[in-house]
């Protein structure tokens, strides 16, 4: 999408091709050189993002071209991860990459390995999981519960949840994560929340909890594209993503091995 020609369109003018007819014909023919897909680990995952795609950039730009850079964000702690991913096209473009693994940068050793590329199906279905929970309406309205007794069995520790904040709202589901000892009680109706933050500092079978808002599709705004590369603008990871992500990766696993991929 470009400014100047949308305006220049809308006024009737006259707008000169980005690009030749054979240009353009040069442009969209295959690209018949082979492409491969590294991994690589041992940067510093307290670094910006930007700092460590910078270095990626640097180290692996005389490997070949450089097609994709991702470098995935925890949402819990919105570190990056371990391990990023970088696809390359050329002649011995994975010789080359390869031969940098072990190597020092910058105080960091270089852990290169090939990788293969995710078959667009999966990719595909995964989207299509997570499209789901972005939508489904029993997440819209939420609050994070601490402090109960994680002793108790979980059916337990919902119903009892459930009655302690029934009063606030219609309770659509309660997830739990046992991780980081904590429940989220989502509600269909969106004053539901006011309400169950009133119950802060409650007791829940002589246990005081503590109650704030979740992260929600509704309260907080998604990822913002700047320049074809994504970026973080406020955003936090709905919470409902990350206690269902290990249920979306096993769904995922299975599409893969019915497909014969895994």
């Amino acid at each position: 999408d470009n400014p100047r020609m949308r305006k220049s369109l809308a006024k009737g003018k006259k707008v000169k091709p980005l690009l030749r007819r054979d240009e353009l014909k040069a442009f969209m023919k295959p690209d018949p050189r082979p492409r491969v897909r590294i991994s690589v680990e041992g940067y510093d995952t307290w670094l910006p993002v930007d700092d460590v795609n910078k270095a990626l950039v640097n180290l692996f730009s005389s490997c070949g071209e450089i097609i994709n850079v991702t470098i995935p964000i925890d949402p819990q702690t919105s570190l990056v991860e371990r391990r990023a991913f970088i696809i390359l096209r050329g002649d011995d473009a994975e010789d080359k990459a390869l031969q940098l693994n072990g190597s020092d940068v910058g105080g960091w050793k270089v852990l290169v390995q090939v990788t293969p590329e995710e078959d667009k199906e999966t990719i595909r279905y995964e989207a299509a999981l997570y499209d789901d929970l972005m939508y489904d309406r029993r997440f819209r309205f939420g609050v994070d519960v601490r402090g109960y007794d994680t002793s108790l069995p979980d059916d337990d520790v919902k119903s009892t949840l459930i009655n302690h904040f029934s009063s606030c709202g219609n309770i659509t589901i309660v997830l739990l994560g046992r991780k980081d000892r904590c429940a989220k009680i989502y509600f269909s109706q969106p004053d539901a929340e006011g309400k169950a933050l009133k119950f802060n500092g409650s007791e829940v079978g002589g246990w005081k909890v503590t109650v704030r808002l979740v992260a929600t599709v509704v309260n907080n705004p998604p990822y913002v594209p700047s320049h074809g590369r994504v970026i973080k603008h406020g955003y936090a990871c709905p919470e409902h993503f990350v206690l269902l992500g290990r249920e979306i990766n096993k769904k995922v696993m299975a599409f893969k091995k019915s497909r014969g991929l895994a």
